[in-house]
């Protein structure tokens, strides 16, 4: 079975549950609930086949189960979310990009406006839907809509046709529901009655001059407030005073009132309502700026005396609105993206940039726990031509470990989808990077290239590079660690500063003894000290090079008695206990090598490297020659470490380009290939289409990471491709479980060997459907995958045999037999040919 993990858990704002005993957090297709006295994951809620886009808790005394949510598939389903149950579902047809209801909003205890009895039996839906492909012409791509979730059909009208609006917000009391579009915010007054066309609904705008991203509103729905690009934020005072005052009508109907939109300009309204521009229903207008970006939330509190906002310098600021001073809560870890608030009105959660979501206590000014999920991949600079860690794994634990945008690693559970620690690298707090309109958020100047561990787990070593500025300063830190307990703690044993970048860093599997590889050599390290008690620091025993040749893949054996490393385009094989050279193998790619394997229970290495002309080649070291190769844009290896068999996420190209004679592949797109191949065949055993997996990577499991332990066993989501023809069946009971993480942190794990998977599709959490061009493509490269037969006794000899030479020109030329033994069988056998042909 698979099991999916790792979504991203601040792409839409948090929801409490009613009792204030839950947080619901729209992880990409999913609904995770967790819990907020633990901040431990309960369950989750399987159903949806795109991702979700809101989740609206049902706010009744007798329901605290149950909320509704809306996705990207064009559904409304509404949940009990203690049982993971679909009680249910609503077919819009359209895909649904933000979603209210204000009439399970909770009532002020004083209010008697509407009755919470009519609320429940009809309730309406504020929906932001984007356009059908007939009106993709327009100017506009997204509708606003009312549904009756009762009656699961669309009320007539709508409310406005926009170009890619904010996200709906209704004010907690559900009299109001706003929307920020551009330099203006739209208000609808949600009608009391039946509602039996959305014209019917009453509107105003409130202007601005710069581009508004926020809107909220307080308990008592006269104030509004808005946060643009800018970091400014205005409040306005008595909104609708005017527009909104009208009576219903007989039979439910509001009054429709004569709006007229003008521009916005100065006019006498000035005069009497400070601050507010044009024609705007507002009594007053009050601005407040301490953000130097963007606003990125903002949430009045229940009483209405304070006001919350948080953006990208990762500061949640407490405005106090009667003085107009503020509070700060610093250091927070990132960027602030939402808030939502509690039951307990002391208590919020913010969603964080890194995927985190913390529970704030404003009044104690803490932090009381946090939910932390996989962060964000590092932004790799494209000066820096290095083949970069994207995962590994910590043997002892056998947690994935991850390099973070902080300078960080982080230590993550895949089996229980739970964060275990992180480990600072390089000690570095969160700045706010300056951002203008013209340019994007610069690069972290530092981070973690590459992290290796020694096979008991005791030892680990990273590399964190630092990009120059302005030609000054830069290179690579290397630095050797000590686990000296059972928990995942490290101190620094042995810092070294090398001046060129650091390509490759591997761990002898038996011996505490590493290599790195760098401009134009490699280095073998170990420790001082002859037993581990004594070790006191690492120095480096020796060093080797070829050529001159850059050095950017290194690889042990499985017993460890070869070393190979990459230089350019060949491969060196050497001894690691003398630092002697052994063989140089040579092949037809032109193409640097990038990445180097031993595949366990074989003769055979993998070599591998990536680009326009990337090339896949699997050499069989009893014989030292190619035991087949073919062009592939490799992105990460993985071998099996019970099997011989290998896994490569291979890039699909987009288009292929036509220079003369060359023809080179442009790797624009996204779409990837998982394909686990046996040392026999270049056909693989079978692929899996993978949508954002470039930038990803694979990595295999043993057997006892395998028992997951994810709160609801859910089946497989329907959704990407695979394929499996006349897969070859092991009899071993050993397995591995194969790890696919894309570039968006989601990661899959399931049995690559496992029969279940023949018919049945594979996709990453966001349930996101490939189309079948992606597998066509594939096998337009490599052909249709077949059952890799294995060659017959003799069938490699009785092939080189027909050539009298045999394998003597294969290899470099300094291991070339002398012209003299080759020179007369090489010219017999060209007679021989022409003799045959007459």
């Amino acid at each position: 079975m698979v099991r999916l993990g790792g979504a991203s858990l601040v792409e839409r704002a948090p929801v409490f549950s009613t009792d204030g005993k839950r947080l619901l957090l729209c992880t990409a297709s999913t609904i995770s609930v967790y819990s907020v006295a633990t901040g431990l994951l309960i369950t989750q809620l399987h159903g949806h086949t795109a991702p979700v886009t809101s989740a609206v808790v049902v706010q009744a005394a007798t329901v605290v189960t149950h909320v509704w949510t809306s996705s990207l598939d064009g559904t409304i389903r509404l949940w009990d979310f203690t049982t993971g149950v679909i009680l249910t579902t609503v077919h819009v047809g359209l895909p649904i990009l933000s979603m209210v209801i204000p009439d399970l909003c909770t009532l002020p205890a004083s209010s008697a406006v509407k009755s919470s009895g009519s609320k429940l039996k009809n309730p309406v839906a504020f929906l932001s839907v984007h356009s059908t492909k007939k009106e993709q012409n327009c100017d506009w791509n997204t509708r606003i809509i009312c549904f009756n979730l009762t009656s699961r059909k669309p009320i007539p009208g709508h409310l406005a046709k926009l170009r890619s609006p904010g996200n709906l917000v209704v004010s907690p009391a559900g009299g109001l529901v706003g929307l920020p579009d551009g330099f203006k915010i739209w208000v609808w007054k949600v009608p009391t009655g039946s509602l039996e066309n959305a014209r019917h609904i009453q509107e105003l705008l409130l202007h601005h001059t710069a581009k508004l991203l926020q809107v909220t509103f307080d308990a008592t729905e006269t104030r509004v407030a808005g946060g643009d690009e800018n970091g400014r934020i205005l409040i306005w005072e008595n909104v609708g005073e005017h527009k909104f005052s009208s009576r219903t009508e007989k039979g439910g109907k509001e009054k429709k009132s004569q709006i007229v939109h003008e521009h916005p300009t100065t006019n006498s309204a000035t005069t009497t309502c400070p601050g507010v521009r044009g024609s705007d229903d507002a009594a007053a207008l009050t601005k407040y700026h301490w953000h130097s970006r963007e606003v990125q939330f903002l949430i009045f509190s229940s009483d209405g005396v304070y006001l919350l906002s948080g953006g990208l310098e990762g500061v949640l600021v407490i405005w106090q609105l009667e003085t107009g001073k503020c509070q700060f809560l610093p250091r927070l870890g990132g960027p602030l993206v939402s808030i939502a608030a509690s039951p307990n009105p002391s208590l919020y959660a913010i969603a964080c940039l890194d995927n985190a979501v913390k529970f704030v206590n404003i009044g104690t000014l803490s932090i009381e726990r946090s939910i932390q999920g996989i962060k964000p991949p590092v932004p790799f600079p494209k000066n820096v031509k290095l083949h970069s860690l994207r995962a590994s794994i910590e043997p002892h634990e056998r947690k994935m470990v991850l390099p973070t945008q902080n300078i960080s690693l982080q230590f993550y559970d895949t089996a229980n989808d739970q964060h275990v620690g992180e480990l600072q690298v390089v000690p570095r707090n969160y700045l706010s990077e300056g951002k203008s309109k013209n340019r994007t958020a610069q690069l972290p100047s530092t981070f973690v290239s590459h992290v290796a561990f020694s096979a008991d787990g005791t030892s680990m070593a990273t590399v964190d590079i630092g990009i120059p500025e302005q030609g000054i300063g830069g290179g690579a830190c290397l630095k050797f660690w000590d686990r000296p307990s059972q928990q995942l703690q490290y101190s620094v044993n042995t810092q070294v500063d090398e001046l060129h970048e650091i390509a490759a860093l591997v761990f002898h599997p038996r011996e505490l003894l590493a290599v790195t590889c760098s401009h134009s050599d490699f280095k073998v390290w170990v420790p001082t000290g002859t037993r581990r008690n004594n070790r006191t620091s690492w120095r480096c025993r020796s060093v080797g090079s070829y050529r001159q040749k850059p050095m950017l893949a290194a690889g042990f054996s499985f017993d460890g008695t070869i070393l190979a490393v990459g230089a350019a385009e060949l491969i060196t094989l050497w001894n690691p206990s003398t630092n002697e050279m052994i063989r140089v193998l040579a092949s037809s790619s032109s193409a640097y090598i990038s990445l180097l394997a031993f595949v366990n229970h074989s003769n055979c290495l993998v070599a591998a490297s990536s680009g326009s002309r990337g090339h896949l080649t699997v050499w069989d070291l009893s014989t030292l020659t190619v035991s087949w190769d073919c062009s592939m844009h490799v992105e990460a290896l993985a071998v099996d470490p019970v099997r011989p068999n290998f896994a490569v996420l291979a890039a699909l190209p987009y288009t292929i380009k036509n220079e003369g004679w060359k023809s080179i592949a442009l790797f624009i797109n996204k779409d990837s290939v998982v394909a686990l191949f046996g040392v026999d065949s270049p056909s693989p055993t079978r692929y899996w289409s993978l949508r954002d997996g470039i930038g990803g990577t694979i990595l295999f499991f043993p057997e006892s990471v395998a028992c997951l332990a994810l709160p609801s066993a859910q089946p497989a989501p329907e959704a990407a491709e695979t394929k499996n023809d006349n897969a070859e069946t092991d009899a071993d009971s050993t397995k591995s479980t194969l790890v696919i993480l894309t570039r968006s942190r989601e990661f899959a794990l399931l049995n690559p060997y496992d029969e279940e998977y023949e018919h049945k599709p594979l996709t990453t959490k966001g349930g996101q459907v490939p189309d079948t061009n992606v597998l066509s493509a594939f096998s337009s490269m490599y052909g249709k995958a077949v059952t890799p037969k294995k060659p017959a006794a003799g069938l490699l000899s009785a092939v080189t045999s027909k050539a009298p030479w045999g394998s003597l020109l294969e290899g470099p030329s300094h291991v070339l037999p002398p012209l003299t033994r080759i020179c007369i069988p090489f010219m017999e056998s060209l007679l021989q040919k022409q003799r045959g042909q007459s």
